[in-house]
């Protein structure tokens, strides 16, 4: 197996509108602080619903990252 850093999460509309182009960025980091990759997953979500999202750093460097929701 490849060994990787993910990272997951849900994201619930409590609105009674629909998401349709919700984005959820994430930039991964290595112990320098040097940003080694960069994904995005980009979902819709109805009312009342949630989201489930997973994004994978396929490096073996990361060790932190930031995530944004647009």
């Amino acid at each position: 197996g490849t060994d990787y850093l993910g990272v997951t999460g849900r994201i619930r509309n409590n609105s009674k509108k629909n998401i349709n182009a919700a984005k959820v960025n994430v930039v991964f980091y290595d112990k320098n602080g040097d940003q080694v990759w960069e994904d995005s997953d980009i979902g819709s979500i109805r009312p009342g619903r949630t989201w489930k999202f997973r994004i994978d750093a396929l490096d073996y460097e990361v060790t932190s990252y930031d995530l944004e929701l647009k």
